[in-house]
């Protein structure tokens, strides 16, 4: 019986390979600041929490270009969406979302198969989710164009899966500013999201912030599926 296989994509230069090697437990993709160092597909042997499973990188899809390198990137990448079995999107943490991801996720909510966008996405999407949204209105993290941003993917098809199980969760946040003690006065932002394709959202099985994992200024987030 075959592993199933999970594609990581994204935008040229976001992080994928870093999470690749990470998976794979070694360096076997070359990591660099310098966009279109990856171009060709990727695979490795993985093994995560007792099960086994095959990964593939591949080089950044550009939605919209002309340049040769770019097209053969996003065809090797197309190769491997259509046959991977889950897709994993990244998005590069310093950016947010933007248009240019928008329309990646718009074409892999196309090809119908079950989609995880996971990272800090630098905005948090209602009040609820951070601690004093009155002063931090129009606040980077926190403006009406970020938002709205993050608002569009979600209404394109994805689910907030923290959202989806703790609608009205208070207090729960991944971010606090090193400054004011604010996280001993949990004064934070939700700002790590796990994003999954609608179609997923009934096999969200658990979605939590683990607020009690210390050693930066984020804490992770956890998000358990039934494929």
């Amino acid at each position: 019986m075959s592993r199933p296989l999970v594609a990581i994509v994204g935008r040229p230069n976001v992080g994928k390979s870093m999470l690749f090697n990470r998976l794979a437990g070694r360096r076997l993709s070359i990591v660099e600041d310098t966009p279109g160092v990856t171009r060709d597909r990727l695979y490795a042997e993985c093994e995560w929490n007792g099960r086994k499973f095959d990964i593939v990188d591949t080089g950044g899809i550009e939605p919209s270009t002309d340049n040769e390198i770019l097209l053969f990137m996003r065809e090797q990448a197309q190769i491997a969406i259509d046959a991977a079995d889950v897709i994993v999107f990244v998005t590069e943490i310093g950016t947010g979302v933007t248009a240019a991801d928008r329309e990646v996720a718009n074409m892999l909510l196309r090809s119908k198969k079950p989609v995880i966008l996971c990272g800090d996405l630098n905005v948090a999407h209602e009040d609820i989710d951070l601690k004093n949204p009155g002063p931090n209105r129009g606040a980077a993290g926190f403006s009406d164009q970020e938002r709205g941003k993050l608002g569009e993917l979600l209404a394109a098809g994805f689910t907030d899966s923290f959202r989806h199980l703790h609608p009205d969760a208070t207090g729960m946040y991944s971010w606090w500013s090193m400054r004011f003690r604010a996280r001993e006065r949990n004064a934070g932002w939700r700002i790590d999201y796990f994003l999954v394709s609608s179609r997923l959202a009934d096999k969200i099985e658990k979605a939590e912030i683990l607020m009690d994992v210390m050693g930066s200024d984020h804490c992770p987030v956890e998000l358990d599926l039934t494929l």
